[in-house]
């Protein structure tokens, strides 16, 4: 069972008109699809009681989930975090502005599902569009240990950053996600200078 995600904290109304087009289009790409379920993961949950979507009450957790309130972008990656425990199947974050076409719905599932390259099993990780390499030089020369993944170092060469307005993943990529977090985490009081850490995180553990 696939679970598609969204995000709604702050009680900011343009995102909330926003997201309800956006799961508008999703639900009619839905329709014929039983094999797919509709997350809202908010602090305001009675918002949504009515809704045809599963409401996972974060009130208690936006606080620890943004680092203290240091960075609510991090509030994304543990959301999708705790959907891949919650939920024990792929799930597939959307942003609010996103509008979704025919046809996406059957390749979000394509491009989950695992494949044998080279005789050997790997499942990808779906993000939005490729934006930039080397996306933040100041951070030249950082390092860091990751929890699953070890010794990490920003690399002026090779470091990447995709877009997080769709993050698609399953759970064998829940270590990918908690190292996510800690590279988050290791970067958390620059999150000022550098807003997108979000993604870019998500982005390098990928890599």
């Amino acid at each position: 069972m696939l679970h598609y995600l969204y995000l709604d904290y702050g009680g900011l109304p343009q995102y909330r008109r926003e997201l309800k087009y956006s799961l508008i289009s999703l639900a009619q790409e839905l329709a014929a699809a039983p094999d797919a379920r509709i997350a809202v993961y908010t602090d305001a949950p009675a918002v949504y009681a009515n809704w045809p979507v599963e409401v996972v009450d974060i009130a208690a957790k936006t606080q620890a989930w943004s680092g203290q309130g240091v960075y609510h972008h991090r509030i994304k990656p543990a959301a999708v975090l705790d959907a891949l425990r919650r939920f024990d199947g792929p799930v597939c974050f959307l942003d609010s502005d996103t509008i979704v076409k025919p046809g996406f719905h059957a390749e979000v599932c394509a491009k989950l599902a695992p494949q044998e390259i080279w005789s050997v099993t790997k499942t990808a990780v779906v993000m939005n569009r490729f934006e930039l390499r080397n996306p933040f030089p100041p951070l030249r020369g950082f390092r860091t240990r990751l929890p699953h993944r070890g010794a990490y170092h920003y690399d002026t060469q090779n470091s990447w950053m995709f877009n997080s307005g769709l993050i698609g993943v399953t759970p064998v990529h829940i270590p990918l996600m908690e190292d996510s977090l800690a590279f988050i985490d290791a970067l958390i009081g620059r999150a000022h200078k550098f807003p997108t850490v979000e993604q870019f995180a998500i982005s390098e553990v990928v890599r």
